[in-house]
């Protein structure tokens, strides 16, 4: 708070002003100084609330990180000028920013924190990046995506969260099992050993029991070889010559019985398989992702103190695998081939997904595994260390999330950003023409269609009950 004091009307007297907040002009008279004493009793340290910052332009530190930052033109690289100040930017955090400059009437002014991002923290205890420049006063605040931690809220202040993500990862997805391998799907390995085992018990107990009836049954139930094809004539559904005694008859019969089983079984369930993609197990643990030796990619080295902090011993793995990429197009190929998995929040993994690495049929090249995370994190604004606009920004903040406009932004980046990429396919000279004629459709298509549905009317109710 400053205080200034102007010559008054009279002859020793002064009056008392105090400068207004975000205002490099205005002031504002408290009371008037005359004969020792204040005339009025005034609280000159009011507590530091802004509701209204008239218009003035803050400078607000953006990273690139889509979807919480990225610029919405065709080559999606943020532009800048050589002062560091981004146009053309849009996002979750840049709607949410131009919101609380909608409520608190102030423009957002957007700069790149530079190549350091959000920043790490130097052993001379030194912040780089987006939490140095906000902790030097440097900027007002600072967006793209940004974790409340601990480490982090010693050198800057954090508005409530309007989001809450988790760690998680981007794994390659299944891909489909070779053709020639739908003869072995309707059953599984435990049922075909089972079925072999029966078939080559029963080949050493049909002769056996041949042998020891009085009356011999026809050449065929006599040897090991013979009994085997008839064993597995039974399961083919064939019909041998039946024997003549009443126990072989009742021990064949069973045979064919259960082959007749087995047979129904198998073609139903082969047929249902020929009719549908079969694809691999996918990825859903971090075990398997440390067994399998896949490359951990990640924008930051943050993800590396959260591998030895902890005491999962499967995350504490991840540190030999980790990977700082300097390019995330680059790495998503490795994602893609099966040869790494991307660590990064929940939205920006949905948002490769969903906008990128989908194609006009709504088959994506990845998968999000969603069965095993690592950390829940707060996703909220930077701030200057004890800044007067936090009270402010805290209540607008809970008032965008208990009307459910901040789910309803990230649902507008999406379609946005899958707009553009749609209306580039459409106008690029290197797509090819739709082919004339009839398509055939086949369940394949009926499928995506349903899942594609099924996936607009979750998003709806996500936008309806916030």
């Amino acid at each position: 708070m400053c205080i200034v004091y102007r010559p008054g009307g009279s002859e020793g007297e002064l009056a008392v002003y105090t400068h207004k907040l975000y205002s490099r002009t205005n002031l504002r008279f408290l009371t008037f100084w005359r004969d020792g004493a204040f005339l009025s009793n005034i609280h000159f340290f009011p507590k530091k609330e802004v509701v209204d910052l008239s218009g003035q332009r803050l400078r607000v530190l953006a990273v690139d990180h889509a979807p919480s930052v990225f610029s919405h033109l065709d080559d999606k690289a943020l532009h800048l000028d050589e002062q560091g100040l981004l146009f053309n930017v849009s996002g979750l955090d840049v709607k949410v920013v131009n919101a609380l400059g909608e409520a608190l009437n102030f423009t957002p002014v957007f700069y790149s924190p530079g190549q350091d991002m959000w920043g790490t923290l130097l052993p001379n205890g030194t912040f780089t990046g987006m939490v140095g420049q906000v902790h030097k006063d440097e900027a007002e605040m600072g967006i793209g995506n940004v974790f409340l931690t601990e480490v982090r809220a010693r050198y800057v202040t954090f508005s409530v969260p309007f989001d809450f993500e988790r760690a998680c990862f981007l794994t390659p997805a299944p891909r489909l099992l070779p053709a020639w391998m739908a003869v072995s799907f309707p059953f599984t390995l435990h049922v075909w050993m089972l079925l072999m085992g029966c078939v080559l018990g029963l080949t050493v107990l049909v002769p056996v029991l041949g042998w020891c009836l009085p009356a011999r049954d026809p050449r065929e139930l006599q040897s090991v070889s013979s009994a085997f094809l008839v064993i597995l004539g039974h399961f083919s559904n064939q019909s041998p010559r039946p024997p003549k005694h009443i126990p072989m008859q009742m021990l064949l019969g069973a045979v064919m019985v259960s082959g007749f089983v087995v047979t129904i079984f198998y073609c139903s369930n082969l047929t249902a398989y020929m009719m549908v993609r079969v694809v691999e197990q996918p990825i859903t643990t971090i075990r398997q992702i440390v067994q399998r030796k896949l490359a951990v990619g990640g924008y930051s080295d943050f993800w590396v103190d959260i591998f030895k902090g902890s005491a999962n011993q499967d995350v504490h793995s991840l540190i030999w695998n980790f990977l700082l990429f300097d390019n995330v197009t680059n790495f998503l190929k490795q994602v893609i081939s099966g040869r790494g998995v991307l660590l990064e929040n929940t939205q920006h993994l949905q948002y490769l997904r969903e906008t990128h690495l989908t194609n006009s049929v709504d088959q994506a090249s990845v998968r999000l595994m969603l069965e095993e995370c690592i950390n829940p994190f707060s996703v909220g604004v930077m701030l200057k260390r004890n800044s007067p606009l936090k009270s402010s920004i805290d209540k607008v903040i809970q008032g965008l999330r208990e009307s459910g406009l901040v789910n309803r932004y990230f649902l507008e980046v999406l379609q946005e950003d899958h707009d553009r990429i749609s209306s580039l396919a459409r106008s690029s000279p290197d797509t090819a023409p739709p082919a004339e004629g009839v398509q055939v459709l086949t369940l394949e298509h009926l499928q995506v269609s349903a899942s594609i549905k099924s996936s607009k009317h979750k998003c709806l109710q996500k936008e309806w009950y916030g």
